[in-house]
């Protein structure tokens, strides 16, 4: 196939969009059974590129993908909270600010999902500016 399609799946998923040589490449839509949706770019029929993945829970991804992840800047709406800064791999992970719905928020480095390095973290009227450690404060700067 190659050129704009639909493919249809048994568990009624879906994608619609652009094909080459066979295969998912340009921009399209999946639509998938558990209600969750990705439109974006799309290259060897990978997530790959610029995108929006959303879950039928509210929650919702919108930045890079590389090879069906996370992968580059983005920004993640979590049922508690907000995220915008770097990815790698699904995880947070470079410079990144993430915002609790409870008034707090962590901006500074991450690694692989946890704060690590030069950080600043603020709750209410505490501050804590330092450095982290696999998610955990360890020492003042």
């Amino acid at each position: 196939m190659h050129g704009e399609g639909e493919e249809h799946y048994p568990d009624n998923s879906s994608y619609t969009g652009d094909f080459k040589n066979g295969l998912k490449n340009g921009r399209g839509i999946f639509s998938w059974a558990d209600g969750s949706s990705y439109q974006g770019e799309v290259k060897d029929n990978s997530l790959e590129g610029f995108g929006e993945y959303h879950w039928a829970d509210g929650r919702y991804y919108k930045g890079q993908f590389k090879s069906n992840l996370f992968n580059g800047k983005g920004f993640y709406k979590y049922s508690d909270g907000t995220y915008e800064g770097g990815f790698e791999d699904n995880k947070r992970h470079g410079f990144g600010k993430f915002i609790w719905n409870e008034a707090k928020y962590y901006e500074g480095n991450w690694a692989f999902g946890k704060q690590h390095g030069e950080g600043t973290y603020v709750k209410g009227e505490k501050t804590f500016v330092g450095v982290w450690r696999d998610g955990k404060f360890k020492a003042s700067s």
